[in-house]
């Protein structure tokens, strides 16, 4: 009998060890592993095509036509025209093709009320095909909070400074109802994203999260520039343990289910 008891109490510990093993490689790969501040392909890349003013802009997108080896899918074509017609308007097409394994475009819509900035993403990652939609809106703090259909493009944001909320699988119109209950929670605190200027908001956004992952040793730069990044090995454990423990949550417990006090957490 008390080894049976013995058994059951240390099956969890024995589980958790498990899952830590598992986690060893995921590790190593976000410690090394390079990024980017801003992944999006800048125009200065494409100087001399169609549309490339303004090319000393970090945040400035390239032409659609410099956006090369990724053709719009089924997927991706579905999703565009849902957004148009719910009136969305196309703001800007971008890719992430900084690593020969990464091939992503990004399609950038606004909402008509100019409070959602919406991104279709599709492409491969080291071959495997990755598609979905990402929802952004911003507050009057200037922190952000989003709604997206897939969990390989969470952030597993660790400072808190934006609130993800999964919907696996949603297409855009029911990304865009979900991402609409959240803006009526908070109401008046939702701010719309000036015009010509979207883009950069986001991109400011992106600077402040790295900004304060790297005060609190969860990065490092690895460009005098600083926009390149590596996690320091405190950061990579964290960001694998936070996103391990938010998956397993996930399966139980689901996003859409924590919307209000998850915004409720940021608006306070």
């Amino acid at each position: 009998m008390m080894q049976f008891i013995l058994i059951v109490l240390l099956m969890p510990i024995g589980f958790i060890a498990f899952l830590c093993v598992c986690q060893i490689p995921a590790m190593l790969v976000s410690r090394f592993e390079r990024r980017s501040v801003w992944p999006y392909e800048d125009r200065s890349k494409v100087a001399g095509q169609v549309g490339a003013a303004h090319s000393d802009n970090p945040y400035a997108p390239p032409p659609v036509a410099s956006i090369k080896n990724i053709p719009i899918g089924a997927y991706a074509a579905e999703q565009l025209t849902q957004a148009v017609r719910l009136g969305f308007q196309p703001l800007a097409s971008t890719s992430d093709q900084s690593k020969k394994l990464v091939q992503v475009r990004y399609d950038f819509l606004i909402s008509p009320d100019r409070k959602i900035v919406a991104i279709v993403s599709f492409g491969t990652v080291a071959g495997i095909p990755v598609q979905t939609v990402f929802m952004v809106s911003q507050l009057n703090n200037d922190l952000v909070f989003s709604t997206l259909g897939a969990h390989a493009a969470c952030n597993h944001d660790l400072g808190q400074k934006r609130t993800e909320m999964l919907v696996s699988g949603a297409d855009f119109q029911t990304m865009r109802e979900y991402h609409l209950k959240r803006c009526e929670v908070l109401g008046a605190n939702v701010k719309p994203f000036k015009e010509n200027e979207e883009l950069e908001t986001l991109y400011r956004s992106r600077v402040r999260y790295f900004s304060d992952y790297e005060s609190r040793g969860l990065i490092h730069y690895i460009d005098k520039d600083c926009k390149e990044w590596r996690y320091t090995w405190k950061g990579a454990f964290l960001f694998v343990l936070y996103a391990t423990v938010r998956q397993l949550r996930r399966i139980v417990y689901p996003d859409r289910w924590l919307a209000e006090p998850m915004l409720t957490r940021v608006n306070s």
